[in-house]
Parts: C-alpha cells; structure tokens; sequence
C-alpha cells in the first residue's frame, strides 16, 4: 500500500482463531506450551498462563496481538511473550509486513467500531469474519513504521518500568521467603491486617465520566491496579458512604474476592484521584506497622493463592470472604521482625508505586497522541 485508503483488517494482518486443546491434554505441571483460555490470564502487557497443554492446536508468536473474542470481556488485548497455545475465547493477530504494533495502534483506534458489530448479542464475540473484513484506514508502510516508533517508544518506556517492577517484587519477595515463610504457622495473617470489602454500588448508578472513580475487579491485575479505564458514580452518592471503609488513597493494597480474576491483587499507585472500592473487591486494612507489605506478599505467593482457590473450590461461583482471607494460617506476628522486614522492603515499594504512576502518565501521553496520528490529524515525516 502505497496511499493512505480504505483496507479490510484482514489485508494487514494475519488473524488465527483460538482452539481449546482436549482437557486430557492440558495440565498445571509445565508439561508441553503455555495455555491461554482468556483474559482471567491476562495482565496488564503479558499473559500470566496458569495451565498448559501438550497438544497445542492453535497458537501465538512472540510479540502477535493477543484479542478476546468471546464474551464480556471481548476486545480485550495482551500482547504475545512467548509462544502459546491459545484457546477458543482468544484470537492472535500478526501484522502481515513486520507492523504487528502499528495494528495494535489501528486496532485501539477503531476498537468502539469494532465492539459495536457485537450490539445487541445475549453473549458478544467476533468471528473471523468480523476481524478480517472490518474496514479501517491505513496510511502507507513507512507512515505505519513511524507511527509504531513514536508510539511504541512510550510503550517501550512502561514495559522496562514493568520489568523493573517485576525484579523489584522479586527481590522483595525473596525477603519475605527468607523471613516468614519457614516459620511455624502459629498465627493468622489476620492479625497483621483486616479485609474491608467494597461498597455495592448500584449499576444504574454508573457514569462514563465524572469526579467519583469506582474501582471494580476488572481494575486489578497481579501487583497493579487501573485507576484510569474505571466508571464512575454522582459525587452525592459518595457523601454518604464511610471514607475510612470504602475511599482509596496512594499505596493502599486491593483484591479481588470472587469470580474467574479471584486472588488477583494489586497496589494503587500515587494519586490524588478521588476513587473508591466496589464490592467484592477487598481492601486491606493494616492492624500494624507494615503489615498491609506482609499481606500483599502473602497472598501474592503461591501458597497465599492456593489457599484463596482451595477455600472457594467447589462453589459454582469462586467467592472468599473478608473472613475467610483474614483466617489464612500464618506466623505469629512479632513486632521485631516486622518491622525490620517492613523498613527494608519498603523502599521497593515506594519505586513501584512511582514506577507505576509514571506509566499512568506516559500511557495517557500514549492515547492523547494515539487517535491524532491514526486518524491523520496528525501526519508524520517519514
């Protein structure tokens, strides 16, 4: 293509359909290709795979586009670390000319279009079809190649604040192995922190715009909370609800508490946003020093997590208390130890915290430039 015009998706881009492997074939051992089902295992970039499969019938490359396709969280995106086997509610998307990230760009740009063609449907997915013949406008390949540059280089810069985050939590997760996880479980984690559960906001009460952000289970992903895609409520409903229950401040610690995203926990960056808790989502109160530090680390490992699958196994909807996550088994608390584990690692998630609000910033700077350049409003030179 060599003029800006009108294109089929399909012209620029390979699209492969997802199929679900056999269940005999798909285990939680590392046997065989990482298994994606759907955006339960999505992060806030990358996929974060939970099974895996060795009989993989369909499946994406590193670095393609990985898009929902089925259900209410259809048009949801991650993109491709690795090779996966992918699953029937995903599709993998590969630019056809080395322009996969351009497509991304196409693909956040005309995503409402997209979505519309799913109106009216009791469960929304896309097809091949719809994918492949949605018309969008291309500009020619080196406007697309420059484009992806300017626009990929602020993703560039939030993917190294996320790998950073990542060691970070590493390191901080090491020293809480080394400090609490050999010790006898004597105590419960409950006496270092309570779960407050979020406010039930009414769903006719939700706005697109407004001052009162509410923060749902969609918003949290593993050590991440999104304060920026979120709904919100009149200010007048706010009024009369507790603060100190249900308001969010900088630092506090969220997780969810029901559903196929149950255990999924996130911090809340700084912000000066006034955003507030829905319901079934838990927001850890510290009982003492560091002790919303210990939880999060707690729950975040891998034992934390099989407890929150092992007390709701069996329900037909996964659902924890507030209870239930403060009666996980844990060391005793000792004011000593805490507190020397608390100043250590807290320095780690201060760099978090602000790594994490400077991505809310270069991602905003990202979607204020992205629509003026895929548009044309904006043209480039190449």
């Amino acid at each position: 293509m060599t003029t800006w015009g009108k294109y089929r998706l399909g012209d620029v881009a390979e699209i492969i359909m997802g199929q679900s492997p056999k269940g005999d074939s798909c285990n939680k051992d590392n046997r065989g290709v990482p298994l994606l089902n759907g955006p339960t295992e999505f992060g806030l970039y990358y996929p974060v795979p939970v099974q895996y499969t060795i009989d993989p019938k369909k499946v994406s490359e590193k670095k393609d586009i990985l898009f929902c396709v089925r259900g209410s969280t259809t048009g949801r995106m991650n993109f491709s670390d690795q090779k996966y086997a992918i699953g029937r509610g995903i599709a993998a998307i590969r630019g056809k000319q080395d322009n996969t990230k351009f497509c991304k760009y196409i693909i956040d740009y005309y995503l409402n279009d997209l979505l519309n063609i799913t109106t009216g449907s009791t469960f929304p997915n896309l097809s091949k079809n719809d994918l492949n013949d949605f018309e969008v406008d291309i500009p020619p390949l080196p406007e697309q190649r420059r484009i992806a540059e300017i626009l990929g280089s602020l993703d560039d810069k939030i993917e190294l604040n996320l790998e950073m985050n990542k060691t970070l939590e590493q390191m901080a997760m090491l020293l809480y192995k080394r400090w609490f996880v050999d010790e006898a479980k004597t105590g419960l984690i409950g006496d270092y922190i309570k779960v407050q559960g979020g406010y039930a906001f009414k769903s006719k009460d939700f706005n697109k715009q407004g001052n009162s952000g509410i923060i749902k289970i969609k918003n949290i992903s593993m050590g991440y909370v999104d304060i920026s895609n979120i709904q919100f409520v009149d200010e007048d409903i706010v009024k009369t609800i507790s603060q100190d229950k249900f308001k969010i401040k900088s630092c506090d610690i969220l997780i969810a508490m029901t559903g196929a995203e149950i255990g999924k926990i996130g911090i809340v960056e700084n912000t000066n946003k006034d955003i507030w808790v829905n319901q079934r989502v838990g927001k850890i109160i510290e009982k003492v020093p560091y002790g919303s530090l210990v939880a999060y680390l707690a729950y975040r490992e891998k034992e934390g997590q099989e407890y929150i699958k092992n007390v709701c196994s069996g329900s037909a909807q996964e659902n924890i208390s507030s209870s239930d996550l403060e009666a996980m088994e844990f060391e005793s608390y000792d004011k000593r130890i805490v507190d020397s584990f608390g100043k250590t690692v807290y320095p780690l998630f201060e760099k978090i915290k602000f790594n994490l609000a400077q991505n809310r910033l270069l991602a905003e700077i990202r979607d204020t430039l992205l629509p003026k350049l895929i548009s044309g409003e904006v043209r480039v030179k190449v």
